[in-house]
């Protein structure tokens, strides 16, 4: 049990700093991410416009390339922005998730057109329609985005190691580092960090 006494006990590594700024941004992150892929998901489920099928199938090639493909926009983006050393600038790249656009709209795809026709002869606005209809009518799809988005937020590495300059915004997975030096690694305490960022 001493190695997870030293895990709390390192003042250059606050660990408990690190969870409370891993469990941040991947709720905030999390709840963005919801917002925009249900809302975008009705609009490309159930709007007809110009390019809708072009701007969809962009969407769709974006699950393919990995953070590191556009990390350089993605970073000046963020600079330019002011948001380097920061939570927001941690959670930026998640505001928008491909895979939960394409799996919320697969989803709405699959609500009758009636019940919002329905709505709209009552009165309902678009908003009204999407928080009192698709929201309610869509629930297992947005736990599960909720679980696969908060998840990949968590585990996270890459981001985090290109944005974060001081440790007041370190995530877990960047204060784990913190264990191993040049010369030495702490297995007993990197083992147990290890651990604790798992569970």
């Amino acid at each position: 049990l001493s190695n997870y006494r030293e895990v709390f006990n390192k003042p250059q590594a606050p660990f408990g700093l690190f969870f409370l700024n891993s469990f941040l941004v991947s709720i905030v992150a999390t709840a963005i991410t919801l917002l925009t892929s249900v809302s975008s998901g009705y609009v490309f489920s159930k709007f007809r416009f110009p390019l809708s099928n072009v701007l969809f199938a962009t969407v769709l090639a974006t699950m393919m390339m990995p953070i590191q493909v556009y990390v350089i926009p993605l970073f000046l983006t963020v600079k330019n922005l002011r948001l380097i050393n920061s939570i927001p600038g941690m959670i930026f790249p998640w505001i928008i998730m491909s895979t939960g656009i394409f799996f919320l709209r697969q989803n709405i795809d699959q609500i009758p057109d009636e019940l919002l026709d329905a709505a709209r002869i009552d009165g309902c606005s678009e908003y009204a329609i999407l928080s009192r209809v698709i929201f309610p009518l869509s629930k297992s799809a947005i736990v599960a985005i909720a679980i696969i988005s908060f998840n990949a937020v968590w585990n996270e590495f890459f981001w985090p190691l290109v944005v974060a300059q001081d440790t007041s915004v370190y995530t877990v997975n960047l204060g784990l580092t913190y264990f191993q030096r040049q010369y030495t690694i702490q297995y007993g305490v990197n083992m147990a960090a290890a651990f604790l960022s798992a569970c």
